[in-house]
C-alpha cells in the first residue's frame, strides 16, 4: 500500500513539474532532528495501556446500560497508574514485590471486568472494544508474570 502511495505521489510531482521520465531530476532535501518522548512498548507499559483503556470504556458501557459496580473506576485507574509507576521507576527493574502488587491489582480488576462483561453481553450491549482491551490485559498479565516473576524468556511470536 505504501509503495503504491509513493508511486502515486511521485507521478503527481512529475505531472506538476511537466517532467518527462527520461529527463534527469535533481532535488534538495533538508531534515531536522527533534527530541521526542516516545516510550518503548514493553509488556509492562502495554499492560498499563490496556488497563487504562479498559477502565475508560467499561464504566461508559455500564452507565449506558445501567450496570452497577464501576463507580470507583477513576480511583482504580489511579491505583493502576501508581502501581505501574512504582514498577517503572524502581531502581531494580525486576523488583518482584512491586511487580507482584501491580499484577495482583490488574488481575483483580480483570476478574471484575470479566463478570461485568458477561452482564453487558446478557443485555446485548456492544462490547467489542471492552473484549479487546480485556483480552489484551489478560495476555500482558501473563507475559509480565512469566518474564519478570518466573524469569522466562518470552518467544518473539508471543510478544505484541
Amino acid at each position: 500500500m505504501l509503495l503504491e502511495f509513493n508511486e502515486f505521489v511521485v507521478r503527481c510531482g512529475h505531472n506538476l513539474l511537466n517532467h518527462q521520465p527520461e529527463d534527469s531530476l535533481q532535488g534538495r532535501v533538508d531534515s531536522a532532528v527533534t527530541k521526542t518522548n516516545v516510550h518503548f512498548p514493553t509488556d509492562v507499559n502495554l499492560l498499563r495501556d490496556s488497563m487504562r483503556c479498559l477502565l475508560r470504556e467499561l464504566p461508559r458501557a455500564c452507565a449506558q446500560h445501567e450496570v452497577k459496580g464501576w463507580r470507583k473506576s477513576k480511583d482504580w485507574s489511579n491505583k493502576v497508574k501508581a502501581a505501574f509507576q512504582r514498577v517503572n521507576t524502581s531502581r531494580k527493574w525486576r523488583n518482584v514485590p512491586k511487580v507482584e502488587a501491580y499484577l495482583a491489582l490488574c488481575s483483580t480488576l480483570v476478574a471484575r471486568a470479566q463478570v461485568t462483561l458477561a452482564e453487558l453481553q446478557a443485555l446485548e450491549a456492544s462490547t467489542g472494544k471492552i473484549e479487546k482491551y480485556l483480552a489484551d490485559a489478560v495476555h500482558h498479565i501473563d507475559l509480565v508474570e512469566r518474564r519478570l516473576i518466573k524469569k522466562e524468556v518470552i518467544p518473539h511470536e508471543e510478544k505484541v
